[in-house]
């Protein structure tokens, strides 16, 4: 009789303790390695968010795939791995996604990645002819104020004051629209930051050899992307004849 009372006590006093077990499974909020990754790259913790992104699309959620491949070559390109960061730029855009952010930013990067490379390239070379040069005289004309400015289809022909007030206008009026102001957020940047972005309008008014020089990396890219997106321009003119000419914006993030 008093082993049955204590086989029937034990049972009672087991049960509240496996129900309490089981309401803790239901509660239990699991953390997505996608939310885990936008979660370590905001606390600037870049390395762990990498091995998340990577984690998170072995998961293969189709809601989180583009931005995940977006986010990956980001970080590859500013780190200067241009052609890893074109694989997955690629594959962001190989999801033709209709009316998609990303696929346009992603096509703007990867033409930048190109253009960057063959900017160190012909650097390079510069350089190696210049040590092979070293009396080379001065071209006068290189310091020269250039006759007639590149400017926006949108911008008259006029002086070159007037043309440089209208362009500065209609650049400052592109970066405001085009610039992504959450990727500061995204990479965990706390304070205001200045990039300077130095570029050409080359002969053909394109915009080439893009650079910049700033204290993030991750921001320096994102006004890269913006400032060469810039859309084709009249080219400047030098005795008549188009010319290439270098140019210096500074593009600041402001987190609040």
């Amino acid at each position: 009789m008093k082993n049955i009372l204590f086989i029937i006590v034990a049972a009672i006093l087991l049960l509240p303790s496996c129900k309490s077990k089981k309401v803790a499974t239901v509660n239990e909020v699991v953390i997505s390695n996608y939310s885990k990754a936008k979660m370590a790259l905001s606390s600037g913790e870049i390395d762990l968010g990498t091995d998340l992104i990577d984690k998170a699309l072995q998961d293969n959620d189709p809601t989180e795939l583009e931005e995940l491949y977006y986010l990956r070559g980001f970080i590859l390109h500013a780190y200067g791995k241009t052609e890893d960061a074109r694989t997955y730029y690629q594959k962001v855009l190989d999801m033709n996604t209709t009316y998609s952010s990303y696929s346009k930013k992603a096509q703007i990067l990867l033409d930048l990645t190109y253009e960057e490379e063959a900017y160190k390239k012909s650097k390079m070379e510069e350089d190696e002819k210049e040590s092979n040069h070293d009396d080379k005289p001065i071209n006068i004309e290189d310091f020269q104020v250039i006759e007639k400015q590149p400017r926006f289809e949108s911008c008259p022909d006029t002086t070159n004051t007037e043309i440089q007030r209208c362009t500065n206008h209609t650049l400052q009026r592109h970066i405001s629209r085009n610039y992504d102001s959450s990727i500061g957020k995204q990479f965990g940047v706390q304070k205001r930051t200045r990039t300077y972005v130095l570029y050409s309008v080359n002969e053909e008014g394109i915009i080439s050899n893009v650079r910049a020089r700033g204290s993030n990396k991750f921001l320096a890219l994102e006004a890269k992307r913006v400032v060469y997106s810039i859309p084709k321009m009249i080219p400047g003119l030098q005795k008549g004849e188009p010319v290439s000419v270098p140019y210096s914006i500074p593009v600041t993030y402001a987190p609040y």
